[in-house]
């Protein structure tokens, strides 16, 4: 049996995700980048590690590269706008404008850029990278986080090539 990439895109469309925005600063590029990124995962507990996976032709890419070193922003429910201005799909915001315009950031112990408003943070050193043919997988030691502790307190979700909401428990 052959499995074509559209079978594998469907049977990937069952997976729900939460939803991220990947930065980092780099210094060789003087400036930072972000992507959205539904590819994250915890590793280990004994060190801290989280995994994402990123496309190597993209500058975020490049970026963690150059600064070995990223930020994970763990997307509110009320973040859509941002996911798809990160995955570079909001039709609204000119293409040429920095993706961060606007959005409040703070940093931590590598200088990645943090989303103030996101639900939860992680900041984290290269661990390790692996190729994964088109993207690199990327295991990242965390070594700073934070919760939101302002409302609201549900992620946002991704399935089947929409955006989701938890359903209230029964």
């Amino acid at each position: 049996m052959t499995v074509t990439v559209d079978d594998f895109r469907t049977v990937m469309r069952q997976w729900i995700t939460g939803v991220t925005i990947v930065t980092a600063y780099s210094p060789a590029m003087g400036r930072a980048r972000g992507n959205t990124v539904n590819s994250f995962t915890s590793v280990s507990f004994n060190p801290l590690l989280v995994s994402i996976c990123l496309t190597k032709s993209t500058e975020t890419a490049q970026a963690v590269l150059d600064a070995q070193a990223f930020g994970i922003s763990i997307l509110s429910a009320e973040q859509e706008i941002l996911s798809m201005r990160f995955a570079g799909m909001d039709s609204n915001f000119p293409a040429d404008l920095d993706r961060f315009t606007g959005v409040p950031t703070q940093t931590a112990v590598t200088q990645s850029p943090l989303l103030t408003e996101a639900l939860a943070w992680l900041d984290c050193k290269i661990w390790a990278i692996y190729d994964g043919s088109t993207h690199h997988i990327i295991v990242g030691e965390v070594v700073a986080t934070s919760l939101n502790q302002s409302p609201p307190h549900e992620p946002l979700l991704y399935y089947n090539r929409a955006y989701r909401r938890l359903m209230p428990p029964d």
